[in-house]
């Protein structure tokens, strides 16, 4: 069992992230950024057998897979990493004012800028 701490992303956080339709869109790229591609068409595949399945879907897959296979890596600090990497500003801001009234100190986290 791991002790959660203040850089674990947490349910909440997730759910920001999802959905918005802009990070939802570049799920693959997060694959990539994660280290995870090669389950690219599992994801795929899986999703599209259901009915009604967008990005959102899928970029939630991506992150439950996240989580499974390299917990040590899922942290804050890794996802403003990705969201500065690529260019989502927006995304980027908000989850730094998200965390940061929890007493999460990423200075290690590059800036978008």
């Amino acid at each position: 069992l791991r002790v959660l701490n203040m850089s674990d992303l947490t349910p909440d956080l997730l759910q920001w992230l999802v959905v918005d339709d802009k990070v939802s869109s570049k799920w693959k790229h997060f694959a990539h950024h994660l280290g995870l591609g090669e389950y690219i068409s599992n994801i795929d595949r899986k999703e599209w057998r259901r009915r009604g399945v967008g990005e959102s879907d899928k970029l939630e897959s991506l992150m439950s897979m996240w989580k499974e296979k390299k917990p040590d890596t899922f942290t804050i600090e890794r996802l403003l990493t990705i969201l500065a990497l690529e260019g989502m500003t927006d995304m980027w801001l908000w989850m730094k004012l998200m965390t940061e009234d929890r007493g999460h100190q990423s200075s290690d986290s590059p800036t978008p800028w």
